[in-house]
């Protein structure tokens, strides 16, 4: 209910921002199916998507379109994407010093 919201909100609030005193607006808005789903046959795109980077050296997708939904998703299939990048870097530099080395 909008009471238990609003006492929710105004303690982290108060946590997270210091925020003291009552609000001088409040607005309530409650989106029923807010989280995105992915729809079935979802995982022939996720094939498509890994096939195309395999194909396409140097091209990398992430996200919530690639990875799952959630916030926390997305900035896990970030760092994996920079992760694999970084590594990718790494093994080009290596293969490079060994063809340039005496």
């Amino acid at each position: 209910d909008q009471g238990t919201l609003r006492r929710l909100v105004l303690r982290d609030l108060g946590k997270i921002l210091g925020v003291k005193g009552q609000p001088t607006f409040e607005h309530y808005s409650v989106f029923r199916q807010a989280i995105p789903q992915y729809e079935i046959g979802y995982g022939r795109f996720k094939s498509l998507m890994s096939q195309i980077e395999a194909a396409s050296p140097g091209l990398y997708f992430a996200g919530h379109y690639r990875d799952g939904i959630s916030l926390g998703d997305s900035v896990v299939s970030g760092e994996n994407a920079a992760e694999t990048i970084t590594s990718g870097v790494q093994d080009s530099q290596a293969r490079l010093q060994t063809i340039l080395a005496p």
